[in-house]
């Protein structure tokens, strides 16, 4: 099996699988989140990319969200 998170902190555009192994998520979540707009990506082709810096943008307002709008600051 593949270590996809020494290359996915590395790599501008992520595949799916990439990304939820940075996040931590299922590809079912990922799948969701895709469907209902909520997460940023990009169709190339057939293929689904996902821009590192949006994802990770995204994830961070996602969890403040959960957790009530807290703020770490």
């Amino acid at each position: 099996m593949k270590d996809f998170n020494s290359t996915a902190l590395e790599k501008e555009f992520l595949s799916p699988e990439e990304a939820c192994s940075l996040l931590g998520c299922s590809r079912r979540s990922l799948e969701y989140w895709k469907r209902s707009q909520a997460l940023p990506f990009v169709k190339i082709g057939r293929f689904v990319r996902i821009e590192r810096a949006a994802l990770l943008d995204w994830f961070r307002g996602f969890c403040q969200q959960k957790n009530g709008g807290e703020n770490d600051d």
